[in-house]
């Protein structure tokens, strides 16, 4: 395979993975409030899980991943103040990640 065939699959992918995308964020906008909520929930908690593979890949210290807040996210009932202070949580937890992985 040539260079510029693999430049093609590449191009072809990435037109596919932005379909896809797409279709994603819309069919997430089409949802009522409470399902982009438990959505967005969901998604925080693949991200954190996520962070603690790269923490222990990278040998981060992970401690802030167990914050209060955002063990909140874990109740039946989550409310509008504890999603907020996850969510606030989580912004923070990956811009010191983030620093870290490319100190």
């Amino acid at each position: 395979m040539n260079l510029i065939t693999m430049e093609r699959l590449k191009q072809d992918n990435m037109e596919e993975l932005k379909e896809s995308y797409d279709k994603y964020i819309e069919a997430y906008t089409k949802l009522n409030l409470y399902d982009k909520r438990e959505e967005i929930i969901s998604k925080l908690k693949y991200l954190i899980a996520s962070l603690q593979l790269l923490h222990q890949d990278k040998k981060i210290n992970d401690d802030l991943l167990m914050n209060r807040e955002i063990l909140d996210l874990n109740k039946d009932n989550v409310s509008e103040e504890d999603f907020l202070e996850g969510i606030f949580v989580y912004i923070h937890i990956l811009e010191d990640t983030i620093a870290k992985v490319l100190e």
